[in-house]
């Protein structure tokens, strides 16, 4: 009589409002989460920095990058470094810039015979080549090429 069932629910019906409330739990929740998501839409020209801001969003309020992920952007560094300063070394060659020391020369040739692998977890391990680079990089000659590599197609990260 009055607010009460006048029949018992059966062990069913219980399991079926257990599972229901669990759903309803579940909905309430992504719902929740969906709503705190923000959604931003970046324009700009190419090479402008949208992927920068990303990145860096991403490093403030993420914790950071997966170690799988670090070590494939470290390897894609690597080959884009490689390329360059092969790119580099033909600036030289087709504008005569010399190398300011003798020293510098063989490991210019080195650089052309390495082979940047994008696949490859170690990138940045092999001494020979990053002695090669950093020996080349603080060349004077090399210095100028990359002071002129805006009349050339010298990637702009690499000054």
């Amino acid at each position: 009589m009055g607010c009460m069932n006048s029949k018992d629910i059966s062990p069913e019906m219980k399991e079926q409002g257990k599972h229901s409330a669990a759903i309803d739990k579940v909905i309430r929740a992504d719902k929740k989460k969906y709503d705190r998501t923000v959604k931003i839409l970046l324009l700009g020209a190419g090479e402008s920095g949208k992927s920068t801001i990303i990145k860096q969003m991403r490093i403030i309020h993420s914790g950071g990058f997966p170690i799988d992920e670090r070590r494939q952007t470290r390897a894609v560094i690597y080959s884009n470094m490689i390329v360059a300063f092969k790119l580099l070394i033909e600036i030289m060659e087709a504008e005569n810039i010399s190398f300011e020391h003798e020293a510098t020369e063989p490991l210019a040739h080195f650089i052309q015979s390495s082979e940047a692998d994008v696949e490859c977890d170690e990138a940045f391990t092999d001494i020979k080549v990053r002695e090669a680079v950093k020996t080349m990089w603080e060349d004077a000659g090399v210095q100028k090429a990359v002071a002129r590599g805006h009349e050339f197609a010298l990637h702009d990260n690499l000054h």
